[in-house]
């Protein structure tokens, strides 16, 4: 489980949390489908995880590396910043389609060192 886990925010997640997210993810990709979840429980079982999240116990949220501070909070990339980055998800940003979505592809803008990211849009329902 620990290397599925970027080494810059290991320390600020609740394993009460990946684990909850790791069984819940488990479930859903079962061969039989009378076995998988359905989307009540998961639901239930994500909001669970980020209960464990956000009550976790440490004094600290922030991590030292390369003699910078980083906060998990600072991984998360607004909404603007992705529209900007796939032409507000134009088609010719468009990479693939999934169960839930599409998926597209930009570039990140320098706060982010102009990294290319996938980004999937859920499907309104």
């Amino acid at each position: 489980m620990d290397k599925l886990i970027d080494p810059n925010i290991r320390d600020q997640i609740d394993g009460r949390s990946v684990q909850t997210f790791a069984e819940t993810a488990y479930k859903c990709l079962s061969y039989n489908i009378k076995e998988r979840p359905s989307m009540n429980r998961i639901v239930k079982k994500i909001e669970e995880a980020l209960y464990f999240q956000k009550n976790r116990t440490t004094d600290s949220t922030t991590i030292i590396q390369s003699q910078q501070y980083q906060k998990l909070e600072d991984l998360l990339i607004p909404l603007e910043e992705i529209k900007r980055a796939t032409c507000d998800f134009s088609e010719n940003s468009e990479i693939g389609e999934g169960g839930f979505g599409m998926v597209y592809k930009g570039i990140l803008s320098e706060r982010w060192i102009k990294h290319e990211a996938a980004f999937k849009r859920l499907l309104k329902t």
